[in-house]
């Protein structure tokens, strides 16, 4: 071991972990999480961050709060009750408003168990094998629920029902969202919410305010809920328990994987479930799927919501009557090789295209097709723009087809599923072409969302090491080595209230340590000389010097240094 560099590195290691609040469109009534008390009887004592624009009370005093569950519930009579300041329902007010539950349900719940309930009117409930949402309204003496439903989530789990209350167009919109996922909304066009004259202002969770259903409590915990106004149209951005999914990718290919008896088979990173159709087509190099009068086409399910249609293909795929995109009875036909043509129904409307874009000297043109719920199609010639908007008959979306009758090169396919207006994260294409530009080795890379498997293999063997990181990897074994007072309590992690006194070293030979070290292999050792629960192997202002025991362990920590320093230059 003569002549090697024997370093010695004293560490300290202090981290720290911070966070932003998201920002709602009004400010919160509520968002709590149980982390405060029932300390006055059965009203709830707010902890520090919490919000509590009015009362909370629990029903029947049995319901208690864990650290780790928050409210418990044992179902029955047991839940809690809200009562705002200022009342979002109630009589004549209909005021839109978001109440988000974050719970976990036990295995077995009673008939009609509610997870939220708002005004004896609005309910979120266990009913048989289903979770039923909806709300009661009474037009002209007749009642009428309107009400949807879908699966129980799992139990044991946790999960988030969230409820936006939508007042407008001469009666109400339930929307729902389950796990951030959108659930079919219950809609009224003929009547709001009627509210129960008792129960009008209140909102229940973990159990109804109707004080006929009062036996309808949830068995399980309720970790976090939060209750909100909004003005005008519902947002799912405002929602913050569970981040709503507003687009979700059915097919994001590249074309770097390659095609099996006339099925696409995606590469590492790309996403196709099943797998598309090609048809006189081949992939000549990663990237880039070579089309001779063929198409690619695929079918799938789940197509709920609005679909974006999307591809990026060479300028000479633009020959007029190729079929670039067909969605829901809508296409989007090449007419010239700067112009295309939606036809949906009997209409025809021209699109004229920018010039291509670049990227490493190859020029493509990126193509969307979108359909929403409403019916309303839109033209997308670059990610985010929309060239025409126009509503247009359309049947439901169960296929989709691109380049059908195309020649040329196309670089990319993709479809996805969003919420309301095609948003830009909808756009799956956004990083294509795949195009590996002239790299020239660095310490680092810059790297693009979404960037293609193959660009970034190419990107990873360029990168090259500081020589430092050299010179650091070239030791090959570094040691770590803690002494405190964890070595004579035995414990993995001291708590910082332990007695020093515990620390008293004897018999210390600090240079076996160094020599077992040199011996193993080991050229670079780290003593931690601080650790979380406060003991130092240093004098500072806080150490006791008058204490025979600190500045004697001063002095062995001087021994180690010299020890290792002994021990690298002999051997």
């Amino acid at each position: 071991m003569r002549g090697l560099s024997l370093a010695l590195a004293l560490g300290l290691l202090i981290g720290g972990v911070g966070s932003v609040p998201a920002v709602a469109a009004d400010p919160d009534v509520l968002d709590v999480s149980f982390g405060g008390s029932f300390s006055s009887g059965n009203t709830y004592t707010a902890a520090t961050g919490e919000v509590m624009g009015g009362t909370l009370t629990r029903r029947t005093g049995a319901e208690s709060l864990d650290p780790a569950r928050g409210l418990v519930l044992a179902g029955g009579a047991d839940g809690v009750r809200f009562q705002p300041g200022t009342a979002i329902s109630g009589g004549s007010v209909q005021q839109s408003f978001l109440v988000e539950t974050a719970f976990t349900p036990a295995a077995t719940q009673s008939s009609l168990a509610t997870v939220t309930a708002v005004g004896g009117a609005i309910f979120g409930r266990y009913n048989g094998g289903n979770l039923q949402y909806g709300f009661s309204s009474e037009v002209g003496g007749q009642w009428q629920d309107v009400v949807q439903s879908v699966p129980v989530p799992s139990a044991g789990q946790q999960h988030v029902l969230a409820l936006a209350y939508e007042v407008g167009g001469g009666g109400a919109t339930l929307h729902a969202f389950l796990d951030g996922q959108q659930l079919p909304p219950a809609v009224s066009t003929s009547g709001t919410a009627t509210w129960h004259p008792d129960a009008g202002a209140e909102i229940g969770v973990g159990n109804e305010v109707h004080p006929s259903a009062l036996q309808r409590g949830l068995a399980g915990a309720v970790r976090q809920v939060r209750l909100a106004t909004f003005s005008g149209a519902f947002n799912p951005a405002d929602l913050r328990l569970a981040k709503p999914v507003v687009s979700l990718a059915k097919v994001s290919v590249g074309f770097e994987g390659s095609i099996v008896e006339g099925r696409y088979q995606p590469a590492l990173g790309e996403k196709a479930d099943p797998a598309p159709v090609v048809t006189g087509g081949r992939i000549t190099e990663p990237g880039r799927l070579r089309l001779d009068s063929g198409d690619v086409s695929w079918r799938g399910a789940g197509l709920d919501g609005g679909v974006l249609a999307e591809t990026v293909v060479s300028p000479e795929v633009l020959r007029p009557g190729a079929e670039l995109i067909g969605l829901g009875g809508a296409k989007l036909v090449a007419t010239s090789n700067n112009t295309v043509e939606l036809r949906a129904g009997t209409r025809a409307t021209a699109v004229r295209l920018p010039v291509p874009s670049v990227k490493e000297g190859v020029k493509y043109h990126y193509l969307g097709l979108a359909v929403d719920p409403g019916g309303v199609v839109s033209v997308l010639t670059a990610p985010g723009v929309a060239a025409v908007s126009e509503s247009a008959p359309v049947t439901a979306v169960d296929e989709v087809r691109w380049l059908t009758g195309a020649r040329g090169t196309a670089y990319g396919v993709g479809v996805s599923t969003f919420l309301g207006k095609p948003p830009v994260e909808a756009q799956v294409l956004k990083a294509l072409p795949c195009v590996v530009g002239n790299l020239t080795p660095g310490q680092t890379m810059p790297v693009a969302e979404g960037e293609c498997v193959t660009s970034l293999v190419a990107k990873a063997s360029a990168i090259r090491p500081e020589p430092r990181q050299v010179d650091w990897q070239r030791m090959e074994q570094t040691a770590f080595l803690h002494f405190g007072v964890n070595t004579f309590t035995g414990l993995e992690w001291g708590h910082g209230d332990e007695d020093p006194d515990l620390f008293q070293p004897t018999g210390l030979d600090t240079d076996q340590w160094a020599r077992t070290l040199r011996d193993s292999g080991f050229k670079l050792a780290i003593l931690t000389v601080k650790h979380h629960d406060g003991f130092l192997l240093y004098p500072s202002r806080y150490s006791d010097t008058a204490s025979p025991r600190a500045p004697g362990w001063v002095v062995r920590a001087t021994w180690w240094r010299r020890s290792w320093r002994r021990c690298a230059s002999t051997g």
